[in-house]
């Protein structure tokens, strides 16, 4: 992307115009009745010694092992399912089995593996047996452009060509939508079509940039682009609440935004067959305007704390879960769904980030205790 020179390094990093989904110009239909039987959950809490870690980075659970990938120490450090440290796995380097930098996303590859990209775009994909399973690659490999297409893609963007786009940074997520099929969240921040102001194409971003892309595993390339933002954000120019989240079950892609109250239903094409989905009390959603990118980066912290938003989405045995904060944060929530139907809504006072489900049992983290430097784990049943 450098060729295009698309924005500053600064935009790369604080923006926020990010996905949405592909509705065909046809209205799906909304599913589900909201019937509240769930108002709490009882947690067992494990603290887990994180000293020797940045405390900064993701958990994943595989298989009977729970996996923290370390922004700033680099690797896999393996832990029991009751918190006790087991090992370390891959080292930073340029071993066969090595990676030279830090993960930024992880996901489980649905046979036991994992799938990594790093901070350099570079796709790792490793076996149960933490052995690489092929030759780690860059997610938009087979670039063939010439100088001169690249200098037509910068003065007419054309949102229909994948080196348009880059990984969405402020997603962090990866997911498997099939055996081959990689679904990256997507950004386009080209100079002349963005989501901050018109000047910069933003009326045609809001309905035509695409916000993932599927990459195709076996052949290390990309092979689909898909999914547009909804309707809300066509209505008014707010890039800083176009964040989303995603989750993947049974070949079905649940994507929920920062300012829509619906989660989307989709599959890898970007085809969404149904919504489902209620409002929680969030407060004030009133969500500002902006129309350029300073106006955007100088309200994004004040912005951000007053309004409340929808954060993460998960779908774990029956249930999908979806996350929110409050207004001036004063509080946060978990919402439960079973099959299309809102069944759950509970209180809590620190976010949560579900990341398995065993024997019945649901595994989250609770945001680390940076004094103390302990992860707290937490389990709970419903």
């Amino acid at each position: 992307m450098k060729k295009l020179n698309l924005l500053a390094s600064a935009i790369v990093i604080m923006a926020v115009a990010s996905c949405g989904v592909d509705i065909d110009n046809k209205e799906p239909r909304h599913r589900g009745e909201k019937d509240i039987k769930i108002t709490s959950i009882k947690c067992d809490t494990v603290y887990m010694d994180g000293s020797s870690l940045s405390l900064e980075g993701s958990w994943i659970m595989k298989e009977d092992t729970l996996v923290w990938f370390d922004k700033y120490t680099h690797g896999a450090h393996l832990f029991s399912m009751d918190g006790k440290y087991i090992t370390r796995r891959i080292e930073k380097g340029d071993g066969p089995n090595d990676m030279k930098t830090y993960p930024w996303a992880v996901c489980a590859d649905g046979n036991d593996g994992i799938i990594i990209l790093d901070a350099n775009n570079m796709l790792h994909h490793y076996d149960k047996m933490w052995q690489k399973k092929n030759k780690s690659f860059y997610f938009q490999r087979g670039n063939k452009m010439s100088e001169a297409e690249w200098e037509d893609l910068y003065n007419n963007p054309n949102p229909e060509n994948p080196y348009m786009y880059e990984y969405n940074f402020n997603v962090g997520r990866l997911a498997m939508a099939d055996d081959s099929t990689l679904i990256i969240p997507a950004i386009t921040e080209h100079i002349k079509f963005n989501g901050y102001s018109p000047s910069m194409g933003s009326v045609e971003y809001w309905q035509k940039a695409y916000n993932f892309m599927g990459v195709n595993m076996c052949s290390s390339s990309p092979n689909t682009l898909f999914g547009h933002f909804p309707a809300v954000y066509r209505e008014k120019n707010m890039p800083v609440f176009s964040s989303y989240d995603m989750a993947v079950r049974d070949g079905d892609m649940y994507v929920s935004y920062v300012a829509d109250s619906l989660i989307y239903v989709m599959d890898k094409t970007g085809h969404v067959s149904k919504m489902i989905g209620y409002a929680s009390a969030l407060g004030d959603t009133n969500y500002p305007v902006t129309l350029s990118f300073d106006e955007a980066e100088e309200n994004m912290g004040a912005h951000l704390k007053k309004y409340g938003r929808y954060m993460n989405v998960y779908a774990y045995g029956d249930y999908i879960f979806r996350s929110y904060v409050k207004e001036d944060k004063t509080g946060y929530g978990l919402q439960v769904y079973k099959g299309d139907d809102m069944v759950g809504d509970i209180p809590m006072d620190t976010p949560m980030r579900i990341v398995g489900y065993k024997d019945d049992v649901f595994y989250a983290f609770l945001s680390p205790d940076k004094e103390k430097d302990l992860f707290r784990m937490v389990k709970f049943k419903l």
